[in-house]
C-alpha cells in the first residue's frame, strides 16, 4: 500500500500520479459516485452559455471533456502531473475535443484576474492540507469571472446528524475518530464543515448551490458546491 503524507505538497502530488497510476486512473474510478459527479457537473454546465471559458484544475485524465464538448465550451486544463496530462491529451484526441492543456500549480495559476467564466476543482481539496486548500481556493477565485465548482468531503456537524440507525452509526464513527484514522491512512484531509465554509469566505466565494453526493457511514459528507465570486482575491497580495 502506498504511504502518503498527511499534508501533500504539489511535488508529492506530481510524484503520486504518474505511470501506471495515471494510465489506470479512470479504470479504478467507475461507479455510482463517479456518475453522480458527472451528473452534477452536467447540470451546472447547462446554465453556462455556449462558448463560455472553463478552467479545469486539476484536469486529471479529462473526464469532463465530453460534457464541455456538448456545450461548445472553451476549455483549459491544468495539472501538476505530466503523466496525467498525457492521459488527458490522449482522451481529447480520441473524442475530438479541442482543449488547451498545460502543467501548472493550482496555487499559482498563470492567468490574469477574472480570466475564466467558470473554474472546476474536483477530487483535489482533500488531498491538500489546510494551508494548501486556502491558497488553492483563493487562486481559483482570482481567475474566475463568474463562478466556481468544487468537490470536497467534510465532517458533518453533529447537529446535522439525525437519529436514524444510519445516522447513529455515523455519530458513533465520529466519536471513535474513525474519519481521522482513515484520512491519515490514505493521506487525505477531512475538514470540519465550518472550516471549509471559513476558507470559502476567506477566498471571497459564496455558495449558491449544494449537491450532496454521498453521506458516508464514517460521518463524512461528500458535496459539490457551486460558488459565486464576491470579489477578486489575489493570494500573492493577501
Amino acid at each position: 500500500m502506498r504511504k502518503l503524507r498527511n499534508t501533500m505538497e504539489a511535488d508529492i502530488l506530481s510524484s503520486e500520479y504518474f505511470g501506471f497510476v495515471a494510465a489506470t486512473y479512470v479504470n479504478h474510478r467507475l461507479g455510482p459516485k463517479w456518475s453522480s459527479e458527472n451528473a452534477a457537473v452536467e447540470s451546472l454546465l447547462a446554465s453556462i452559455p455556449e462558448g463560455a471559458s472553463v478552467l479545469d484544475v486539476p484536469v486529471g485524465t479529462g473526464r469532463f471533456f465530453p460534457l464541455y464538448m456538448a456545450r461548445k465550451l472553451t476549455v483549459c486544463g491544468i495539472d501538476v502531473s505530466e503523466d496525467m496530462l498525457e492521459q488527458a491529451a490522449q482522451h481529447a484526441a480520441d473524442i475530438g475535443a479541442d482543449v488547451a492543456l498545460a502543467k501548472g500549480d493550482i496555487r499559482d495559476l498563470a492567468f490574469p484576474d477574472s480570466h475564466f467564466d467558470l473554474v472546476l476543482c474536483v477530487r483535489f481539496l482533500n488531498l491538500a492540507g489546510e494551508a494548501m486548500m486556502g491558497d488553492a481556493l483563493k487562486e481559483i477565485a482570482r481567475v474566475s469571472r463568474r463562478g466556481v465548482l468544487i468537490g470536497v468531503r467534510y465532517l458533518a456537524p453533529y447537529d446535522e446528524l439525525g437519529s436514524s440507525p444510519f445516522d447513529l452509526l455515523r455519530r458513533f464513527m465520529r466519536l471513535v475518530r474513525l474519519p481521522s484514522f482513515r484520512s491519515r491512512r490514505w493521506g487525505l484531509t477531512n475538514y470540519p464543515k465550518d472550516q471549509v465554509e471559513a476558507a470559502l469566505r476567506d477566498a471571497g466565494l459564496l455558495p449558491v448551490g449544494t449537491r450532496l453526493l454521498e453521506k458516508r457511514w464514517d460521518g463524512t459528507d461528500y458535496v459539490f458546491l457551486h460558488l459565486t465570486k464576491l470579489a477578486a482575491v489575489d493570494p500573492r497580495t493577501s
